[in-house]
């Protein structure tokens, strides 16, 4: 379990996995799965730690991550029909691998 910082495109780190968490703008979200489609499942695990105050570091993704499309952590919405309390990251767009 590593934590990670968001991409300045809004997007999360490819490569993740189970228990992995993501510092973004709106707080940190821990990863509970990945999706048949890459995409991942994750909850919000902390609104107060965000990559404005948060000063520790931060994990630096597998190189199998380069082989995924990146996930889209900046629209996080409510898995439809899906697990109490998860949301369902979706995979980004033209930008996919942009650092």
């Amino acid at each position: 379990m590593a934590l990670y910082r968001v991409q300045s495109n809004g997007k999360a780190p490819t490569g993740l996995q189970a228990g992995d968490e993501v510092v973004t703008g709106g707080g940190t979200y821990r990863i509970l799965g990945v999706n048949a489609d890459g995409s991942y499942r994750s909850a919000l695990s902390n609104q107060q730690q965000t990559i404005y105050n948060y000063r520790g570091s931060y994990g630096v993704p597998a190189a199998r991550a380069a082989q995924q499309p990146v996930q889209d952590l900046s629209g996080a919405r409510a898995r439809a029909g899906g697990e109490a309390g998860g949301v369902c990251l979706p995979v980004g767009g033209a930008a996919a691998g942009a650092l």
